[in-house]
């Protein structure tokens, strides 16, 4: 039990620090995103996508190899087909491309209020797919979020040079809520770790 305890309030401390970290990553996320995609411009979004991709392949690869030395990775999920694998990775690959093609022109205070509306598209998605349902609580919330982000947004598009990266940025959330959803199926019933997931 005192081990146990020792752990727990362990958990606990480390529990600010890392919300902390997490509200000053977030932020600065979208800040570089959006910094980068500008620099590199609209021709050369494919580019810096791809490097974008390149930094999480990496990063994700040292926290998969943190966690296969712990023995978190069974051999179960390393037989299991590839293939699914690769499905989710063509819808975030589609997400990644509308995002990195209208970001060079969106401005990145929109950017932050676009990909917000991810969560009432993945509502949408897993109503139709997975015959979720929700209670009006949840439908007023992701309301909230389309009609406030629809108010800040309205602005972007009397400016016909900034509307299309506007909706193409916007349109990336059509396939990371498919990518969400067919995550959710797909593996409802495997045991699979989250970083070898992802």
């Amino acid at each position: 039990r005192c081990g146990a305890a020792r752990t727990s309030a362990k958990m606990a401390n480390m529990l600010v620090p890392t919300m902390a970290l997490m509200l000053a990553v977030g932020p600065s996320n979208y800040i570089l995103y959006k910094i980068a995609f500008t620099s590199y411009g609209a021709s050369s979004a494919l580019f810096a996508m791809q490097m974008v991709n390149l930094l999480f392949v990496v990063y994700g690869a040292v926290a998969l190899y943190v966690v296969a030395r712990r023995g978190a990775i069974t051999d179960e999920m390393r037989a299991s087909s590839k293939v699914p694998y690769a499905l989710m990775a063509l819808l975030d690959c589609l997400g990644g491309l509308c995002a990195a093609l209208g970001a060079a022109r969106t401005p990145g205070q929109l950017q932050t209020l676009l990909s917000q509306s991810l969560v009432p598209c993945t509502m949408v998605a897993s109503a139709v797919f997975l015959k979720t349902r929700y209670g009006a609580k949840k439908k007023l919330g992701a309301a909230i979020i389309l009609i406030g982000g629809a108010i800040v947004v309205a602005p972007a598009f009397r400016e016909s040079a900034e509307t299309s990266a506007v909706l193409i940025y916007w349109a990336s959330n059509i396939p990371m809520a498919l990518s969400a959803v067919y995550k959710e199926w797909r593996f409802a019933d495997s045991e699979v770790h989250v970083l070898y997931l992802t």
